[in-house]
């Protein structure tokens, strides 16, 4: 079954085509949980099973693999803040074993995400859609907050 993905919001798109924006991929829509809010965590965690991860490159995707000693490399992207402010963030790839000796793998934003969560108000439960699009050849993201009826 395909999935049809959502509309972007003029307000988005707008500030997209300002930026001379391309290549725009829908990537998630997902509540923000506890984690995703705390301070101490300080990232958003974009599960690699449910995110369409086409928006990388192949040379990003094997960036993400890399280790620089301890971690693995992150990518310097932009956000584009539910209120239309962008931000400098970190796109990184977590692997995290389990005790069924399986490993869950997540992408997440890190870096300026508890400056978001604050700037943005936003709360356990609220939905969330992640964008992705390209200005030049550097990575941006859009967060959009999307209203339930």
């Amino acid at each position: 079954m395909t999935v049809v993905p959502p509309e972007l919001t003029a307000k988005f798109k707008n500030y997209i085509e300002r930026q001379n924006g391309t290549e725009l991929n829908f990537g998630i829509e997902k509540p923000l949980y506890r984690t995703d809010l705390s301070h101490t965590h300080g990232r958003l965690s974009l599960p690699l099973c449910q995110i369409d991860n086409g928006f990388l490159r192949q040379e990003e995707k094997d960036l993400l693999n890399t280790r620089t000693g301890n971690h693995k490399t992150p990518i310097e992207a932009k956000l584009i803040e539910p209120s239309g402010h962008d931000s400098d963030i970190c796109l990184k790839k977590w692997d995290m074993p389990k005790k069924s000796n399986k490993v869950s793998t997540t992408y997440n934003l890190t870096t300026s995400w508890n400056r978001v969560v604050k700037n943005n108000r936003l709360r356990e439960g609220m939905i969330v859609q992640l964008w992705s699009f390209r200005v030049g050849s550097k990575l941006w993201f859009a967060l959009v907050k999307v209203k339930r009826k």
